[in-house]
Formats: C-alpha cells, sequence, structure tokens
C-alpha cells in the first residue's frame, strides 16, 4: 500500500468517524444536555469520558449482537460457504465497530488523552466480551 493509498483509507476512516461522533454528540446532548466529544464539560456531574464511554460501549455491543446473530443465523441455516452478499453486511458490520474506535480521529486532533482513554476503552470493552455470547443478553447465564 503506497503512501497515497494510506492516506486515502485514513481520510475514508476519519469520515466514517465523524459521522459516528455527531450521532453520540447528538444523543448525548439529548441526554446531557452537553457535547461531550470534547474533554470539557463543567455543568455535569459526569465527565465526558464517562458517558462516551456509555454510548461507546452501547453501540459495540449492538454492532457485536448483530455480528454474531447474522453468523450464527448463517451457520444454522445454510451449510453452504457464505454467500457474497452475506460478507458484504459482515464486513459493513466490522468497519462500523472499526470507525467507533474513533482512533483516527483522536490522531488528527492531536488529543494523546482522549486517544489513550479510546484504545483503553476498546481493550476493556474487547475483553470483557471475549468469550461472551452477546446474542444471548436476556439469558439467565449472563
Amino acid at each position: 500500500m503506497d503512501f497515497d493509498e494510506t492516506y486515502e483509507n485514513k481520510k475514508i476512516r476519519r469520515n466514517k468517524e465523524f459521522v459516528y461522533d455527531q450521532w453520540r454528540k447528538y444523543l448525548c446532548i439529548g441526554v446531557v444536555k452537553e457535547d461531550v466529544s470534547r474533554n470539557e464539560c463543567p455543568n455535569m456531574d459526569l465527565n465526558s469520558e464517562q458517558v462516551r464511554t456509555v454510548f461507546d460501549y452501547g453501540y459495540k455491543f449492538a454492532m457485536h449482537q448483530n455480528l454474531e446473530m447474522i453468523e450464527e443465523l448463517f451457520k444454522r441455516k445454510f451449510d453452504k460457504e457464505k454467500s457474497e452478499e452475506i460478507e458484504k453486511i459482515l464486513a459493513s458490520i466490522n468497519d462500523r465497530i472499526e470507525s467507533s474506535r474513533c482512533f483516527e480521529s483522536c490522531l488528527v486532533a492531536y488529543d494523546q488523552k482522549m486517544l489513550s482513554d479510546s484504545i483503553n476503552r476498546d481493550a476493556k470493552f474487547e475483553d470483557s466480551i471475549r468469550n461472551t455470547s452477546l446474542s444471548s443478553w436476556a439469558s439467565k447465564s449472563m
């Protein structure tokens, strides 16, 4: 992959992260009456990182549930290889999960603390779901 292609891929990722961040901003303003896209929210008992974490975990949880559900349904219904359409759906969900990490946006903003928090938050979430069935969230085994 050459420099131009790498730059273009990072630009595409930042654009997807921007959409995610705008939805998070819109939904969080509705809840806490503050923009939590940055680390300064003086009128809250919660800090912006805590609010971002709640939103991020909920989003990632939903995306991972969809991913797992589609894969499980496909395994039960079909014995052959995954179709191209199913592969595109799974790739799209994985792309949304990647965009929700917002690593590229933090790098562009030169906000090392926000990048570090995002990396730690993502790792903590991934560790917590690693061997867990997310599609059985309502079962007593959770």
